[in-house]
């Protein structure tokens, strides 16, 4: 087996300066650190192994594994506190009242302009004393721009809420008259059908009462056919007036 086909190691040599290589830690205002930090790695253990290593060969080639261990570990916990650092912002945007949120615009605003500044005046530096302010400013410079501007969506979505809220009751509003004048229609209808019904009902039974009225009286007039003779019984007694409807017209409605 060829021992020279085998991939080599890298012999690149890890230093502190090779942690600067992106973008600087982000500066997590206090009044929303708690929110911001919870749950995320901090790398405090790692940070902490470095520094003994570090103590104890006093050289960073003998220190290699916590080196990489500690940059891989900043790169996912500063990525992930940017993105929390975006939505706090967007959510004190929505959710603080709207003076206080447009004041802290202001102060992002100032804080840019301030940092824009002192990045110019270090671009005058030389050396590697030159080379960190640059990267720290322009890292500060970077996050605080991400914040205003996610600051500045919170705050023109609560705007988008308020117009939506203020045209939701019209709406709502024309529904109700709807339904509110759906509702006198149907219940105007159900009191002119009720009264229909009522009053057919009376006039069925007056006439059912003068029925039986008429067939009370015919009763009376009659002459008991138990007392006459088969003589006494006449075409005249045949020829009285009987009731006009049947027993089965009493019970049609």
């Amino acid at each position: 087996m060829d021992v020279d086909a085998q991939p080599t190691m890298d012999e690149t040599i890890l230093v502190g300066d090779d942690l600067m290589m992106g973008p600087p830690s982000p500066i997590i205002p206090p009044e929303i650190a708690s929110h911001v930090l919870e749950g995320v790695d901090l790398c405090d253990g790692i940070l902490r192994n470095l520094f003994l290593c570090l103590q104890i060969n006093d050289i960073e080639p003998f220190c290699q594994d916590e080196l990489a261990l500690y940059r891989h570990c900043a790169e996912r916990r500063d990525k992930e506190l940017r993105q929390r650092l975006q939505d706090s912002e967007c959510k004190l945007g929505s959710s603080m009242p709207l003076d206080e949120a447009k004041e802290r615009a202001s102060q992002l605003e100032s804080e840019v302009t301030s940092l824009e500044r002192r990045l110019i005046l270090a671009s005058g530096i030389e050396g590697i004393e030159g080379f960190r302010q640059r990267w720290s400013l322009h890292g500060r410079l970077t996050d605080t721009k991400k914040r205003l501007e996610s600051l500045t969506q919170g705050i023109e979505n609560r705007k988008n809420e308020v117009k939506n809220d203020e045209r939701a009751p019209s709406s709502t509003t024309r529904r109700w008259f709807f339904w509110l004048n759906l509702y006198s229609t149907s219940e105007w209808l159900w009191r002119y059908l009720a009264t229909m019904i009522m009053g057919a009902y009376e006039l069925k039974c007056t006439q059912l009462y003068m029925d039986f009225g008429v067939a009370e009286e015919v009763r009376m007039e009659a002459p008991d056919r138990s007392e006459m003779g088969p003589t006494q019984w006449s075409e005249e007694h045949l020829e009285m007036p009987l009731p006009t409807k049947n027993a089965s017209s009493f019970f049609e409605f």
